[in-house]
């Protein structure tokens, strides 16, 4: 089984996201994977897993479940619950093992949104 990868970027220089259409077309995607030094960008990865409004979950997506804001922080599986050192459940990879994702939506990204981060303590 094969998927496509797909990234976006955070350009920290002109504070824009760029989508991965903008990182294939008009930009040399092999050297802003092999040479990352020579551009101002946070590549994330996408999963290939849906909120309950059908959008793609992205690494450094804030992410609403339950009432409260968790970030999404490595790849596919990782979570991390903003301004608390619990677990999202038992063990945080449950947030897609269990299929809680369904009914996560993303609120926006740690980069673009950062008052939704207001009053939390990152770990």
């Amino acid at each position: 089984m094969s998927r496509e990868i797909e990234f976006r970027a955070w350009e920290s220089s002109t504070g824009q996201m760029l989508s991965w259409l903008v990182l294939i077309t008009q930009l040399n995607l092999n050297n802003i994977l092999f040479r990352p030094e020579k551009f101002s960008l946070k590549l994330m990865q996408y999963t290939e897993l849906k909120d309950k409004n059908k959008q793609t979950y992205c690494q450094d997506d804030i992410v609403r479940y339950k009432g409260r804001n968790y970030r999404l922080i490595k790849g596919t599986y990782k979570f991390e619950l903003l301004g608390f050192k619990e677990p999202l459940q038992d063990d945080q990879s449950d947030f897609f093992s269990e299929g809680a994702y369904l009914e996560g939506e993303i609120v926006g990204n740690i980069h673009e949104h950062k008052h939704l981060l207001e009053g939390c303590a990152e770990e």
